[in-house]
């Protein structure tokens, strides 16, 4: 394996992920804790939507709600 290359395995809550920004067409973090990451500390889902984000299947951008607020979003690659 290069270097350069990213190596990632997909979970089934990636894929849960990926399906659900799909049908919303973006959340903030708050509402991917909520209706995806529960179960796990913040912290923990702001790690797993970085590894996604470096694997390319999502982006994050930012909107503007009281602050400005990150937002995610599926990628074309997903």
């Amino acid at each position: 394996m290069k270097s350069s290359e990213y190596q990632f395995s997909m979970t089934v809550r990636d894929v849960e992920l990926l399906r659900y920004l799909f049908a919303t067409k973006g959340a903030i973090g708050k509402q991917i804790h909520r209706d995806i990451f529960g179960n796990v500390t913040p912290q923990a889902m702001t790690r797993r939507l970085r590894a996604l984000g470096k694997a390319g299947l999502i982006e994050r951008g930012s909107v503007y709600i009281e602050r400005p607020t990150p937002v995610y979003f599926v990628t074309k690659r997903a």
